[in-house]
């Protein structure tokens, strides 16, 4: 059982990082977010007309209290997609263990295959918000924070913080201080990193003013998939590796990912005929991350720079990575492995 570990098989144990049991606080109540997007971790398929009706369908499987978080209907979902929140019964119930191990295989899904998958998995798990307020006072203040508020001209009205990733992005881009007080009702919230460890944002008095993201925090939110999908791919990348990924702060762990895919984007001008898809720029991102040697490319080029024809096209990123893994290996043949990017 992991209900109870600090740290994670291929990671590196940090004194910091609360367990699960330690994170909470014994004195408030607790609430599941779940993020149904893509499948319900439970009630499996539901047929409601309302979101009472959709409650109350869950609240037979789940034998809780349930209640959707209503989001504005020119959100793209339908409403058995919408956000919504279940209430632990107290300090025993075997809901948290469930879900902590659930939250754990969807990260290890993520993971699985490194550079040779994907990075993608279905995050149900949402976190765990603790607050003295009522379900319903919850729900409405979710809705308060799920709802896009930005400077930047788009046309997305769901800030999809269900997904534990995108609410741990949106509190690298704004910062614990601005984040803390916008939790509205929620005391505290809990959730699993990239690392698969336990953080948790406590709630300071409201600043009055809403959460309204600049242009540019906007711009950094819409490379959310970017960054996810690189940060599992090298973290799965070093666990077939047998390898220990170390556990720097998550906001270290973000900017070195911008960078990496910064270097990725450039060395795709470079090599057009290398990077097809957007798969060729993350694997190369995650190789950055893996082998600091990789730099701007300079010491494989002689491996990308062939062109190939229309008849003989040449392989693209994502088919190489084993082979500018080598080559990185063979160019310092003395050093001893890897050097990891990613800043302490």
């Amino acid at each position: 059982m992991r209900f109870d570990q600090t740290a994670l098989p291929g990671t590196e144990a940090s004194s910091a990082a609360p367990t699960f049991a330690e994170a909470l606080d014994p004195l408030l109540p607790v609430f599941l977010l779940i993020d149904p997007v893509v499948g319900d971790p439970l009630a499996g398929s539901v047929d409601a007309q309302t979101l009472s009706d959709l409650s109350s369908q869950r609240e037979q499987v789940w034998q809780r209290p349930v209640r959707c978080v209503a989001l504005d209907p020119r959100v793209p979902l339908r409403p058995d997609q919408y956000p919504y929140v279940v209430a632990l019964q107290g300090p025993n119930d075997p809901l948290y263990e469930m879900s902590f191990e659930l939250a754990l295989s969807e990260r290890d899904t993520a993971l699985s295959d490194g550079l040779d998958g994907s990075g993608r998995a279905s995050y149900k798990i949402g976190g765990w918000l603790q607050t003295n307020a009522g379900i319903a006072d919850l729900c409405s203040a979710l809705q308060l924070l799920m709802t896009v508020n930005t400077e930047a001209l788009t046309k997305a009205r769901y800030l999809r913080l269900a997904d534990r990733r995108v609410f741990a992005l949106l509190r690298y881009v704004v910062g614990d201080v601005r984040l803390s007080g916008q939790l509205g009702g929620v005391k505290r919230w809990i959730y699993l990193n990239h690392y698969g460890a336990c953080e948790a944002i406590h709630a300071i008095d409201h600043t009055g003013q809403p959460l309204r993201l600049t242009a540019d925090e906007w711009h950094r939110m819409e490379l959310g998939e970017r960054l996810h999908r690189t940060i599992a791919m090298w973290l799965g990348e070093l666990a077939g590796r047998g390898m220990h990924a170390p556990t720097t702060p998550s906001h270290s762990l973000f900017e070195s990912t911008l960078e990496a895919l910064q270097a990725a984007l450039s060395s795709a001008q470079r090599w057009p005929h290398r990077f097809i898809e957007n798969d060729d720029v993350l694997v190369w991102a995650a190789l950055g991350l893996c082998d600091s040697r990789l730099g701007d490319g300079s010491v494989v080029r002689a491996l990308l720079d062939p062109e190939g024809s229309q008849h003989a096209p040449v392989d693209p990123i994502r088919n190489m990575h084993r082979a500018i893994s080598d080559l990185l290996a063979q160019s310092n043949a003395t050093s001893q492995g890897p050097r990891l990017r990613v800043a302490s």
